[in-house]
């Protein structure tokens, strides 16, 4: 059940064996957890077990009113007499001398996962990605956005996260060339590359089975006038197999191109989606490339 926010939670599953429990994700709205928790008394006549997972550290107007928790040594408490039964703060700082305990605690992993915010399992450190709630919340997340997650961002992620990795480990491996030890050094140089080359093996394991588009190809009339090769990068979208709209949205340019001095595709473009147009494309650079594409092959 939600109460005011969507990223406020009352778990009713739990309401016969457990009082409710509001997790407050982001720290900006822990004043309203007061408006919350009545909310929450007057709908369950209990008092409610707020955790709150800040993805920052908590700002000093709160945390000089924290106390560490005796029962949740990796939280502090807020205090919340008479509106609550605990409210619990879990932060970067907070968990900083628990993240290194294997396996982690469930609290401590799910604060971990939001303050990382990588968009992959692969973005985590190897012994995070051992970790099974850090994979379960992983796997969670897949499931809830895997269907508003387009081809092309998914490509531009996954390039993106693997340049980002790989970069680090580069420098981990530098790093630890400045180790006086000879054995030192070859111990460690010798695990950041075993592991890199690892992490580099599975993104070949994983996405060989994909099939990711290939960038479309510039036709010769776009190259001389049309968009530039930088404009291009990035902004098409895959061709869209319904030729009939396709047909229908050059149509419009042609019309409007016959009424321009000089043709403005930032100011076509909006008339056109008003009037139904052009749904299949990014910007008006994709469309740009698309007319001439098109022209190049009459």
């Amino acid at each position: 059940m939600s109460i005011g926010l969507r990223n406020s939670l009352v778990d009713d599953a739990q309401m016969c064996y457990l009082p409710p429990v509001l997790v407050e994700i982001n720290l900006k709205f822990i004043q309203r957890t007061i408006e919350y928790s009545l909310a929450v008394i007057k709908e369950h006549s209990v008092s409610p077990i707020i955790v709150v997972f800040g993805i920052h550290p908590t700002k000093p107007s709160v945390a000089n009113d924290l106390v560490q928790s005796d029962p949740i040594p990796y939280a502090k408490e807020y205090p919340c007499k008479p509106w609550a039964k605990s409210f619990y703060i879990l932060d970067p700082i907070t968990i900083n001398s628990h993240v290194y305990e294997q396996p982690l605690k469930p609290l401590v992993a799910v604060e971990h996962f939001l303050y990382k915010q990588k968009r992959t399992l692969l973005g985590m450190d190897s012994k995070e990605r051992a970790d099974e709630t850090i994979q379960l919340l992983y796997t969670v997340a897949k499931q809830i956005f895997q269907n508003d997650i387009t081809l092309e961002e998914r490509t531009i992620d996954v390039l993106l996260n693997v340049c980002e990795q790989t970069q680090k480990q580069f420098y981990k491996i530098k790093e630890a060339l400045e180790i006086e030890n000879l054995e030192e050094l070859k111990k460690r140089t010798r695990e950041y590359a075993e592991d890199g080359y690892m992490y580099l093996e599975t993104c070949k394991t994983k996405y060989r089975r994909i099939s990711l588009p290939e960038p479309p190809a510039l036709p010769e009339e776009a190259k001389k006038d049309g968009p530039s090769r930088s404009e291009c990068n990035g902004d098409f979208l895959p061709a869209s197999n319904l030729s009939k709209t396709k047909s229908l949205d050059f149509t419009f340019i042609e019309s409007f191109k016959s009424n321009q001095k000089k043709m403005n595709w930032n100011a076509c473009i909006n008339p056109g989606r008003a009037k139904g147009f052009f749904k299949s494309y990014k910007d008006s650079n994709s469309l740009k490339a698309s007319f001439f594409e098109n022209k190049n092959k009459q």
